[in-house]
């Protein structure tokens, strides 16, 4: 490899150029440039990897030359594009590995793996974000595959698994509130919920003090229903209502 006019610029500038770029498009763009770069890429520690509709072969690259330790943020997707990805992740990494790691976040990724996935969370002391995000799959996964029932019981054994993580986060994302029953929130800034109850969003009042964003679906089932509460800290609200209220 040749060396380039890059290769005089010192690392802590090239470190903040990454900063910029999420981890594929840094590999593709300065890897095996000059023997400088290369040594300045696996000194770097703050990579944002995003697996979301990743090609094969770039999804093997990244995680054949990026460690666990150098991973600030971590999106993993297993939709329509990438099928199956969560399983190819786990193959290669044990999550509690990315220890650096401040944000996580799920698309469509079956219940199958949440509590392996979540219990291992609590390991990751920088993490403060953590998102479940369009879960498309996993709504057609509840409605084909649990009854009523057996939905409630995998509710009540993942809001266990997720207690546990919940307090040290600052944003959350999640399929429904259920999972934020008997837990403190007290760092929550930003949380976004897909199905809410009026119950839970008063207890969310309480429990999560310093909430300044809020972005709720909430499900009704009564013309009497009363969802107003005194969130004191909270500065943007974004409410749809579904059902009678």
């Amino acid at each position: 490899m040749n060396s380039c006019l890059i290769d005089k610029f010192p690392v802590e500038l090239i470190h903040n150029l990454f900063d910029y770029f999420l981890a594929l498009e840094i590999l593709l763009i300065f890897s095996n440039v000059s023997q400088y770069l290369d040594s300045v890429l696996l000194n770097y520690s703050s990579y944002w990897i995003n697996f979301k509709s990743i090609r094969r072969a770039h999804f093997d690259l990244v995680c054949q030359r990026i460690l666990p330790n150098q991973v600030i943020s971590l999106t993993i997707s297993d939709d329509y594009d990438t099928p199956g990805q969560i399983e190819l992740f786990v193959s290669h990494f044990r999550l509690e590995q990315f220890a650096r790691l401040r944000s996580f976040k799920l698309i469509d990724v079956e219940p199958y793996w949440w509590e392996r996935i979540f219990s291992n969370l609590t390991q990751l002391t920088n993490l403060h974000s953590s998102f479940y995000d369009t879960p498309e799959i996993t709504e057609q996964w509840f409605s084909d595959l649990l009854s009523h029932d057996e939905q409630i019981v995998l509710d009540t054994h993942l809001i266990k698994t997720h207690a546990s993580i919940l307090p040290q986060l600052t944003r959350i994302r999640l399929p429904h509130g259920d999972y934020l029953k008997s837990t403190t929130l007290p760092r929550l800034r930003q949380l976004i919920l897909d199905q809410c109850s009026p119950e839970t969003l008063k207890y969310i009042c309480s429990a999560a003090p310093q909430l300044k964003v809020l972005d709720v679906y909430l499900h009704c089932d009564s013309t009497e229903t009363k969802f107003l509460f005194p969130f004191h800290s909270l500065k943007r609200l974004v409410l749809r209502i579904r059902g009678q209220c």
